[in-house]
């Protein structure tokens, strides 16, 4: 909860999930979860930074979503090689976002 910010607001989120709460939810509702791990572990700290700088300057969100084509590159080459990372089998600690899969059982 403590990342939240106006993008969670602006993307309409309703709630940001920790593994284990999200975990509970999916299998409260029925669903066989097949996979969960976070995503953005990598940038997790400048994001973390972005959000509480965007907390009292509106600018800093702002940057976050338009930043320099330079900066943009660098951030696009960290997330493609997290993504390869994870299709390695890497399980992240934490991470700005979640992914799940799961089935109707």
């Amino acid at each position: 909860e403590w990342l939240w910010s106006s993008r969670d607001e602006s993307a309409g989120h309703l709630r940001r999930y920790t593994r284990q709460s999200l975990r509970a939810v999916i299998e409260k509702s029925g669903f066989e979860l097949l996979y969960i791990n976070y995503y953005q572990c990598l940038l997790f700290p400048l994001v973390a930074i972005s959000r509480m700088i965007g907390r009292s300057r509106e600018s800093a969100g702002k940057m976050e979503e338009t930043p320099g084509k330079v900066v943009n590159n660098v951030l696009s080459w960290v997330t493609q090689f997290e993504v390869k990372m994870t299709r390695m089998g890497v399980r992240f600690p934490w991470g700005s976002t979640l992914v799940a899969v799961m089935r109707k059982v």
